[in-house]
């Protein structure tokens, strides 16, 4: 009985090794097939020359610290793809506590770039690949900064100088930590949290934001309590 136990159990190993190596395999076809169309190379410099393109120092303090607390607390310590925050995002998603992802600011960068029309699931693993690629050719800054300038906030505004300018009439590098913490809150779902809508749940999600950030200590009790109360329309 014993034996037929591990023999069972060996050929679950071998065939779930197949399928890991099958799906790996299919999500490198992907990267490469967008990447050599277009490589990461070129698409960087497409982003950065779009008119609207603000440089990380041109960006408020607190809207950078806003975005890593809510989307990517572990940006600066993990290589592209964090493990540890899928494993956990896996553990909440299958035992009911909550909806989390365990995509990185770099994942996101790369679903951006090249993957927005592919809602498959081996789109992830591509966007994997790519985004080791572009932790190896670019600086954290870097991607932050490219991050930024790139992602959807809603009501039509792509990249955080028309965000800025749309939402609250002013430069990106002038936004306060309300202003700032509703915007990072918005690229997760922009078209249910866009200002437009007047939701609740769109002072909600800021609030889970600063709520983050003080947990990281990026900001005081105090800010936190201001924020936490603050109009945000």
């Amino acid at each position: 009985m014993f034996k037929i136990l591990r023999r069972i159990l060996l050929v679950l190993i071998i065939v779930l090794f197949i399928l890991i190596a099958f799906i790996a395999g299919v999500g490198y076809l992907g990267y490469k097939d967008v990447t050599d169309k277009v490589s990461i190379e070129e698409k960087v410099n497409q982003i950065r020359s779009d008119e609207n393109y603000v440089t990380l120092d041109e960006i408020s303090q607190y809207m950078k610290d806003s975005i890593i607390a809510i989307e990517d607390r572990r940006f600066y310590d993990h290589g592209g793809v964090d493990y540890y925050a899928l494993a956990r995002s896996v553990v909440v998603n299958v035992t009911n506590q909550g909806n989390q992802g365990g995509s990185t600011l770099t994942q996101q960068l790369a679903k951006n770039m090249y993957f927005m029309d592919d809602n498959t699931g081996i789109r992830k693993v591509s966007e994997a690949f790519v985004a080791r690629e572009l932790e190896r050719n670019y600086t954290k800054d870097e991607i932050l900064e490219m991050y930024l300038n790139i992602v959807y906030y809603g009501d039509g505004y792509y990249g955080i100088y028309d965000a800025a300018k749309g939402y609250y009439n002013t430069h990106p590098k002038d936004l306060t930590l309300t202003q700032a913490s509703v915007l990072a809150g918005l690229p997760q779902a922009p078209s249910v949290y866009a200002l437009s809508n007047k939701n609740e749940i769109t002072k909600d999600r800021q609030k889970q934001v600063i709520k983050s950030m003080l947990e990281l200590n990026m900001i005081t009790k105090r800010e936190y309590e201001e924020a936490m109360n603050a109009e945000i329309y």
